[in-house]
């Protein structure tokens, strides 16, 4: 198996074990809490939904999803990180001024929030693909368009590989573990193996 899949398929499976902890009774009592399965769920499908693409040769197509996936992220991290009530209050005030539900991300900077929580090198690079290759595909930009579904000879030449995809993909993943962690100290700490191992895979 790919090394970052694996990596992937590990975080989920410490993401169930942690909840196990709660003996599968777990109470939300509170925003923060709610906050954090909510956002869980919806990172572990949504890296469902980018392996799906990427084995069925539709890299380029799992972006926008990746975007998501990378906002998801981001902002767990965001508000776990420090002032958690007050910076929760204006993660749903951004959601509400961008009509909740009615469009795909927040207009916040999530350049400026990945700085705040460490994030730097090569995973703003591809961040900035991401969104750059997002803001084209929304707005049907030509170097979006699937040529080579259309016209068996032309090139097939994708923006991201797979496994660039992947790499990054177990990073999200294991910084929602670090997020559930802060809320359930010693519960998620298992997100340690998964940094120690993406960060070993970079070295190589």
């Amino acid at each position: 198996m790919n090394k970052y899949l694996d990596l992937i398929q590990k975080s989920k499976q410490y993401i169930d074990q942690g909840f196990d902890t709660f003996g599968r009774e777990l109470q939300i009592k509170d925003q923060i809490a709610g906050f954090l399965v909510l956002c869980t769920f919806r990172a572990t499908g949504l890296s469902d939904a980018i392996i799906h693409l990427c084995k069925a040769g539709f890299t380029d197509e799992s972006l926008p999803i990746l975007r998501s996936l990378i906002e998801t992220a981001v902002n767990m991290r965001w508000i776990m990180n420090k002032d958690t009530k007050e910076r929760l209050r204006q993660y749903y005030a951004n959601l509400d001024k961008n009509k909740w539900y009615g469009e795909p991300w927040t207009s916040v900077n999530l350049r400026e929030r990945m700085k705040q929580i460490g994030f730097k090198g090569k995973l703003e690079e591809y961040y900035d693909l991401v969104v750059k290759f997002c803001h084209d595909y929304t707005h049907g930009g030509a170097r979006t368009l699937p040529h080579h579904r259309l016209i068996p000879k032309a090139s097939k030449k994708t923006l991201m590989s797979a496994d660039a995809i992947y790499a990054i993909t177990s990073q999200m993943v294991g910084h929602v573990l670090k997020a559930l962690n802060e809320h359930w100290p010693g519960k998620f700490d298992s997100y340690k193996v998964i940094w120690k191992a993406i960060k070993d895979s970079q070295s190589t």
